[in-house]
């Protein structure tokens, strides 16, 4: 699956990065809100991963684009639940 993850810090995203990788998607990562919608907005992308660093007005402007233009917004709270979340998105494919 073709997925976006945005979140707030490089090191952090390197990880989420990996761990897709191993899960099989295709991904692709910002620290840039504004990347994160045009993703969203173009339909580049299947899911949308939000970090749980992406302030509250930005987070709620992403799951909106998200639910408007047909792409799936997860919300991650925390590093230690992407890998679970990453599975999960493989096994349900959307």
């Amino acid at each position: 699956m073709r997925i976006g993850i945005v979140g707030r810090h490089a090191e952090i995203m390197r990880g989420a990065l990996a761990l897709a990788d191993e899960a099989g998607h295709d991904a692709r990562g910002t620290l840039d809100d504004h990347e994160a919608l045009l993703w969203v907005q173009q339909q580049q992308i299947s899911a949308l991963l939000i970090g749980g660093g992406v302030e509250p007005e930005p987070r709620d402007a992403l799951l909106a684009a998200c639910e408007q233009n047909d792409v799936r917004g997860v919300e991650v709270h925390g590093p230690a639940n992407v890998g679970a979340i990453l599975r999960g998105l493989s096994e349900t494919g959307a």
